[in-house]
């Protein structure tokens, strides 16, 4: 998987899922068992691996979700700390909208995904974002006002 690390700061090539069940008045969102940061499903590229790929096959091994149309909305080049870390990451958000009971995703409060090792995830309603923490700090306006056509953003959550 593509991470690039110093004592430093750390670079992250990274796809993942605006995921919206089908009345799109929720989202899942997910974090790492041990922090409280939360982020979207996905995870890193793999090197030769072209995003469209990569997020069908994070989808897939995170959730199960196969064959869905997703559709890429942000290129974000986005600059923030996370454990007194440094981040650079370059994200592909892709969108799709899912009948979360297809999959066995229609569940209340936090869930393991299908790796069951430190990933929780969690649907959220959309109107309750302001209640969690999310790196990068834009990403609670990128999932609620996802764009008609491709946009490209950079993020600087390093500025104090």
């Amino acid at each position: 998987m593509l991470t690039i690390r110093n004592e430093k700061e750390r670079f992250i090539y990274r796809v993942a899922g605006i995921i919206y069940n089908k009345a799109k008045d929720k989202v899942l969102i997910h974090r790492a068992i041990w922090q409280d940061t939360w982020i979207l499903p996905g995870g890193r590229m793999s090197m030769g691996e072209n995003t469209l790929d990569g997020i069908k096959r994070e989808l897939k091994e995170e959730l199960g979700i196969i064959n869905e149309k997703v559709e890429l909305k942000y290129i974000a080049e986005s600059f923030f700390y996370l454990n007194n870390q440094k981040h650079h990451e370059l994200g592909f958000f892709y969108e799709l909208i899912i009948d979360e009971k297809k999959y066995d995703l229609n569940k209340e409060g936090e869930f393991l995904g299908l790796e069951e090792d430190d990933q929780i995830f969690k649907w959220v309603l959309i109107s309750d974002l302001d209640n969690y923490v999310f790196r990068p700090k834009k990403l609670k306006e990128m999932i609620k006002e996802v764009p008609e056509k491709l946009n490209h953003l950079i993020i600087n959550d390093t500025i104090v």
